[in-house]
């Protein structure tokens, strides 16, 4: 199965708190589409965590963080270098300066406001009422849906890129 390596704590708020588009800043959008395992990267660094966290905290909301409870760092260190979930890679988007979500294009497919074309970069679209907190402006927005974490997180070495994991390996896991 397919596997993609997040950092922490962006793999916690793709399990937890509702984040369901994984930016990234590749110079091509992949191809591939379909079942997907969230690994939390073995990268760590304290302060470069903390300072993500707050940012986590900021796009999730109140709402989400209540749901969850209390999450030290120990907390998101502790899942490092494991496969944390399954999911599902539905589509790849861009989102523009305004928050609007479109393939090249398309209308923004969260309002319906017309995508900024290269023709009229000059041009500021207005706000998307409808943006993803998520979202990293001009950067592929790779979709995720039926995000189940796993019961226990499962060791396993991650990679750049989409990597695979043997099945065999997730014999068991839930």
């Amino acid at each position: 199965m397919k596997a993609l390596s997040i950092r922490q704590p962006w793999a916690f708020a793709i399990c937890h708190l509702g984040k369901r588009i994984e930016n990234r800043d590749w110079r091509y959008p992949p191809s591939y589409r379909g079942p997907l395992l969230i690994h939390a990267s073995s990268w760590w660094s304290r302060k470069g965590v903390a300072a993500d966290w707050r940012a986590a905290r900021t796009a999730a909301g109140k709402a989400w963080l209540e749901k969850v409870g209390y999450v030290s760092m120990e907390m998101l260190q502790a899942s490092t270098g494991c496969i944390v979930a399954r999911a599902r890679l539905v589509d790849v988007v861009t989102t523009d300066r305004g928050g609007h979500r479109h393939r090249f294009g398309e209308p923004c497919e969260l309002c319906g406001e017309p995508a900024e074309l290269p023709e009229d970069l000059g041009r500021q679209t207005g706000a998307c009422k409808l943006a993803d907190p998520w979202a990293v402006p001009e950067s592929f927005g790779f979709i995720l849906a039926d995000v189940v974490p796993l019961a226990k997180p499962l060791p396993f070495k991650g990679a750049l890129g989409f990597f695979d994991v043997p099945d065999a390996l997730l014999a068991g896991a839930a």
